[in-house]
C-alpha cells in the first residue's frame, strides 16, 4: 500500500480592488521540470476565489507534467477580472497589464530560463485591441529574449493548430499527452525593405511607360 501526497501552490497578483488580475503562477511542489510563462486572454480568477479554479486552469494543471513543467505564470492579454465572455466592444490595449507583463515578468534575470508559450487561441480575431496586445507581447519577448523561441500546445492528434487555447484543446484532447511546438512567427518587413519594394515597383512601371512609348 501507498500514499501519495501532492502540493499544487498557488500565487496571485492582482489590484488591490480585486477588479484585476496580472498573472496566476501555479506550481507543482516536489516535482522536477522546467519552468513557463503562458499567455491567454483574460482572467477569471482574484484573491476572493482563488481556490475555485476555472476548467481552462484545471486543463492546465493536468497537463503540466505531460509538457516537462513544474511551474506555470499565466498572463493575459486583459487583466479585467470577468465572470463571462469578454466584450470586444469598446476594449482598449489594457497598457497597465503590458507595464506589469514587461516589468515584473520579462524584465526578470530568470524570464530567458522559463519556456514562452502562446495559448491565447483564435478567438476575437476581428478585435483591434486583441490584436494589437498579441503584437505587444510578442515584441516585448524579442526585445528581451531576441534568440529565444516561442512555443504552443500541441497534441498528437492536432500538431499545427495555431496558439490553441487550453480550454478548446481539452474539449478534444483532454486525455492526450500534451507537449510544446515552437511556433513560426512571420517576420515583419524593416521599414528600409518596405521602402526598396516601392521604389522597385515604381521603377517597374515606368520602364513599362517606356516600352509602351
Amino acid at each position: 500500500m501507498m500514499t501519495t501526497v501532492s502540493t499544487i501552490k498557488t500565487e496571485l497578483v492582482s489590484s488591490d480592488d480585486g477588479e484585476h488580475t496580472y498573472s496566476v503562477t501555479k506550481t507543482l511542489e516536489g516535482v522536477q521540470g522546467d519552468k513557463a510563462v503562458m499567455v491567454l486572454m483574460y482572467p477569471t480568477r482574484n484573491a476572493e476565489n482563488i481556490h475555485s479554479d476555472d476548467t481552462t486552469l484545471l486543463h492546465i494543471i493536468s497537463h503540466m507534467q505531460d509538457m516537462g513543467l513544474s511551474e506555470i505564470t499565466i498572463i493575459n492579454l486583459f487583466s479585467k477580472v470577468v465572470k463571462t465572455k469578454l466584450s470586444a466592444k469598446g476594449l482598449e490595449v489594457d497598457d497597465d497589464n503590458m507595464k506589469y507583463i514587461e516589468d515584473e515578468i520579462m524584465a526578470k534575470k530568470d524570464f530567458k530560463d522559463k519556456k514562452f508559450i502562446l495559448a491565447y487561441g483564435n478567438s476575437m480575431q476581428s478585435c483591434k485591441a486583441c490584436n494589437e496586445s498579441k503584437k505587444l507581447i510578442i515584441q516585448m519577448y524579442q526585445k528581451h529574449c531576441p534568440n529565444g523561441t516561442i512555443y504552443q500546445l500541441a497534441t498528437k492528434a492536432m500538431p499545427n493548430e495555431k496558439c490553441p487555447h487550453p480550454l478548446w484543446l481539452g474539449i478534444r484532447c483532454k486525455f492526450s499527452k500534451w507537449y510544446l511546438s515552437e511556433v513560426h512567427l512571420p517576420k515583419e518587413k524593416t521599414v528600409e525593405k518596405a521602402v526598396q519594394e516601392v521604389k522597385s515597383k515604381k521603377n517597374t512601371k515606368a520602364r513599362e511607360i517606356i516600352k509602351l512609348n
